[in-house]
Protein backbone atom coordinates (compact mmCIF):
# COMPACT_ATOMS: atom_id res chain seq x y z
CA UNK A 1 0.00 0.00 0.00
CA UNK A 2 1.24 3.47 -0.83
CA UNK A 3 1.81 5.97 1.91
CA UNK A 4 2.08 9.70 1.56
CA UNK A 5 4.26 12.02 3.54
CA UNK A 6 2.38 14.69 5.39
CA UNK A 7 1.58 17.56 3.05
CA UNK A 8 2.60 20.77 4.76
CA UNK A 9 0.13 22.99 2.92
CA UNK A 10 -1.69 24.02 6.05
CA UNK A 11 -3.10 27.47 6.52
CA UNK A 12 -1.77 27.92 10.04
CA UNK A 13 -5.15 27.61 11.78
CA UNK A 14 -3.98 24.84 14.13
CA UNK A 15 -6.44 24.63 17.03
CA UNK A 16 -7.15 28.36 16.98
CA UNK A 17 -10.40 29.61 18.50
CA UNK A 18 -13.03 30.38 15.92
CA UNK A 19 -11.92 27.69 13.47
CA UNK A 20 -15.11 25.70 12.79
CA UNK A 21 -15.21 22.03 13.64
CA UNK A 22 -17.18 20.60 10.72
CA UNK A 23 -17.89 17.16 9.43
CA UNK A 24 -14.97 14.88 8.59
CA UNK A 25 -15.66 15.38 4.87
CA UNK A 26 -14.89 19.10 5.32
CA UNK A 27 -11.24 18.26 6.06
CA UNK A 28 -8.59 17.41 3.48
CA UNK A 29 -7.53 13.76 3.94
CA UNK A 30 -3.92 14.76 3.19
CA UNK A 31 -3.40 17.85 5.37
CA UNK A 32 -6.22 17.20 7.89
CA UNK A 33 -7.08 20.91 7.53
CA UNK A 34 -10.48 22.44 6.80
CA UNK A 35 -10.68 22.77 3.01
CA UNK A 36 -11.02 26.21 1.47
CA UNK A 37 -10.92 25.14 -2.19
CA UNK A 38 -12.06 21.50 -2.41
CA UNK A 39 -11.50 19.71 -5.70
CA UNK A 40 -12.26 16.15 -6.80
CA UNK A 41 -9.79 13.81 -8.46
CA UNK A 42 -10.72 11.04 -10.92
CA UNK A 43 -11.69 8.63 -8.11
CA UNK A 44 -14.31 11.07 -6.80
CA UNK A 45 -12.48 11.87 -3.56
CA UNK A 46 -12.03 15.51 -2.57
CA UNK A 47 -8.89 17.30 -1.43
CA UNK A 48 -7.90 20.89 -0.85
CA UNK A 49 -6.55 22.15 -4.16
CA UNK A 50 -3.14 23.25 -2.85
CA UNK A 51 -2.45 19.86 -1.25
CA UNK A 52 -3.43 17.65 -4.17
CA UNK A 53 -1.66 19.94 -6.65
CA UNK A 54 1.51 19.69 -4.60
CA UNK A 55 1.31 15.88 -4.62
CA UNK A 56 0.68 15.81 -8.37
CA UNK A 57 3.60 18.18 -9.00
CA UNK A 58 5.81 15.78 -7.01
CA UNK A 59 4.93 13.03 -9.48
CA UNK A 60 2.30 11.18 -7.46
CA UNK A 61 -0.32 9.69 -9.78
CA UNK A 62 -2.44 7.75 -7.31
CA UNK A 63 -5.38 8.74 -5.13
CA UNK A 64 -4.14 9.18 -1.54
CA UNK A 65 -7.37 7.72 -0.12
CA UNK A 66 -7.80 4.67 -2.36
CA UNK A 67 -4.28 4.11 -3.68
CA UNK A 68 -5.76 3.70 -7.18
CA UNK A 69 -3.91 5.11 -10.17
CA UNK A 70 -5.64 8.28 -11.39
CA UNK A 71 -7.06 7.90 -14.91
CA UNK A 72 -6.52 11.61 -15.49
CA UNK A 73 -5.06 14.51 -13.54
CA UNK A 74 -7.95 16.92 -14.01
CA UNK A 75 -9.11 18.60 -10.79
CA UNK A 76 -12.84 19.32 -10.67
CA UNK A 77 -14.05 22.00 -8.27
CA UNK A 78 -16.37 20.52 -5.63
CA UNK A 79 -18.72 23.49 -5.42
CA UNK A 80 -21.35 21.72 -3.30
CA UNK A 81 -18.75 20.79 -0.68
CA UNK A 82 -17.24 24.29 -0.73
CA UNK A 83 -20.69 25.83 -0.19
CA UNK A 84 -21.46 23.42 2.67
CA UNK A 85 -18.16 24.32 4.35
CA UNK A 86 -18.90 28.04 3.94
CA UNK A 87 -22.43 27.67 5.37
CA UNK A 88 -21.10 25.63 8.28
CA UNK A 89 -18.35 28.16 8.91
CA UNK A 90 -20.73 31.09 8.93
CA UNK A 91 -23.26 29.26 11.12
CA UNK A 92 -20.60 28.49 13.75
CA UNK A 93 -19.18 32.01 13.71
CA UNK A 94 -20.52 33.78 16.84
CA UNK A 95 -20.22 37.12 15.03
CA UNK A 96 -22.54 35.87 12.28
CA UNK A 97 -25.47 35.52 14.67
CA UNK A 98 -27.51 33.53 12.18
CA UNK A 99 -27.19 31.00 9.39
CA UNK A 100 -26.21 32.54 6.04
CA UNK A 101 -27.31 30.83 2.86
Amino acid sequence: MLTYAFCDCRSGNDDKPGVPQGLASFYCPVSMELMSDPVMVATGHSYDRTCIQKLLEQGNRTCPVTGLRLRHLELTPNIALRNAIQVSSSSTDPAAGRLHA
